[in-house]
């Protein structure tokens, strides 16, 4: 219980995303793994704060989960 109270004491709720929104993704794979050097817009919104999202020039729809309060 301590550690949720200190661990979310310098964070904010944020505002859930909706469809056609553009989006920054992490690079999860390659040479720069752990960047946000990718894009895309959200074509679906999941339930619990998960998004599909059809990445720009691959066209590729990817999952991703939105972490924040």
């Amino acid at each position: 219980m301590r550690a949720e109270e200190r661990l979310s004491l310098h964070t904010r709720r944020l505002p859930p995303l909706v469809v056609g929104d553009c989006v920054r993704i992490q690079n999860q794979i390659g040479s720069n793994p752990n960047k946000w050097d990718k894009t895309g817009i959200v074509i679906e919104v999941k339930q619990f704060d998960q998004y599909a999202v059809r990445v720009d020039g691959s066209g590729r729809i990817t999952h991703r989960n939105r972490l924040g309060q």
